[in-house]
């Protein structure tokens, strides 16, 4: 598993990567401002992932990452994993999910009968509350699609969906919480254009 963020020197890559560091808590870049290797510079969607990646970084030291789909006895790159969860005393706190496998099969992921997305996604818990009972979360959607959150013994009816844009913007909405989970649309960018760095999520009685 990633130890560290640091991605080298390519900013077309730096997403991916930030997708595979999250849910240990760090995020990194040795890529220059003025500039890639390849001339690159960075691009406005890419400073609102790395924005929006860091609202769902965990402060806690203690914590355990499980590798979702992993393969382990790959011949040619050893043991590798496209999707990640995160753990704390035992409970789920954070997911970092890829829609799309290493055989190449692309569809809608579930974990653990708790989350299930039609999007790439990293989500991941704002408190001392386990992802299911949280009542704030950070999502950062790498597609369009929707995310199911079931409610462990929450008693929230609904919740507010903030999405924050890069440039400073942001858009509310309300979304009723019904037969115990919450359904939450994935965009990348707003109606105007605007890059999607973060969905706050805030669940009320």
């Amino acid at each position: 598993m990633p130890t560290y963020g640091s991605g080298g020197y390519d900013w077309g890559s730096m997403p991916e990567i930030w997708f595979d560091s999250a849910l240990i808590g760090t995020l990194g870049s040795l890529n220059s401002f003025v500039g890639d290797e390849r001339d690159a510079m960075p691009a406005p969607e890419r400073i609102a992932k790395y924005n929006g990646l860091c609202q769902v970084l965990r402060p806690s030291n203690y914590f355990t990452i499980e590798p979702v789909d992993a393969d382990y006895l790959s011949v040619t790159r050893g043991a590798h994993t496209s999707s990640w969860a995160r753990f704390e005393s035992g409970e789920l706190f954070g997911v970092a999910l890829r829609t799309c496998r290493l055989d190449g099969r692309c569809s809608p992921v579930k974990y653990r009968d708790i989350v299930q997305t039609t999007a790439s996604l990293v989500a991941a818990s704002k408190t001392d509350d386990s992802l299911d009972k949280s009542a704030r979360l950070a999502v950062v959607p790498y597609g369009e699609g929707e995310l199911v959150l079931l409610r462990g013994g929450s008693q929230a009816s609904q919740a507010i969906a903030i999405e924050h844009y890069f440039g400073g913007s942001s858009n509310q909405s309300r979304i009723e919480i019904r037969d115990g989970g919450l359904r939450l649309p994935l965009r990348e960018q707003g109606e105007n254009g605007s890059p999607l760095e973060w969905i706050e999520v805030n669940f009320t009685g």
